[in-house]
């Protein structure tokens, strides 16, 4: 299966997917275009698509930039429920840090947590895991980073999760 990721005008919205030869059509992007001339993502973002629609991260290890690589890759591995794929993120920012950072007890890290339904279900699950409860909202870096609020709403069941 493959996916086709060209599309015209840089209309990203309207691009039309469809399983074709995409895989060569990644390879091929120069500049944000393909030897045909059309209009296409650049190559991390058609990697990224193929990844994602196809559940299949071997396409995400194919993304030569680390940052799209590891991104790619947190994206996908809650899709997949494959949290192993976390040993493969040299830079965790999403799903791997929140990992961590439970893992760990530590609700400090759910501060680096970039998605906020990551860093909600953080303070959530440390918070049953320790009993600490909204206590642990009252962190001088929860605080300082105007979190507060996040933390005790999804402790008590009204955060995004």
């Amino acid at each position: 299966y493959d996916v086709d990721i060209s599309h015209e005008n840089h209309d990203y919205e309207a691009a039309i997917f469809t399983i074709w030869d995409s895989t060569q059509k990644c390879v091929q992007i120069k500049d944000g275009v393909l030897p045909n001339g059309l209009k296409a993502y650049n190559k991390n973002a058609c990697w990224s698509q193929l990844a994602w629609r196809l559940s299949d991260v071997e396409y995400c290890r194919k993304i030569p930039d680390s940052k799209g690589r590891d991104a790619c890759i947190e994206y996908l591995i809650d899709k997949t429920n494959k949290p192993e794929l976390c040993d493969e993120v040299k830079t965790p920012l999403m799903f791997c840090k929140y990992r961590q950072a439970v893992l760990k007890l530590n609700a400090d890290m759910c501060i680096d947590v970039i998605r906020v339904e990551y860093m909600s279900r953080c303070f959530k699950e440390i918070s049953e895991n320790t009993g600490e409860g909204v206590t642990m909202c009252d962190r001088e870096r929860v605080k300082e980073k105007n979190y507060v609020e996040l933390c005790r709403d999804s402790i008590v069941g009204k955060g995004p999760h």
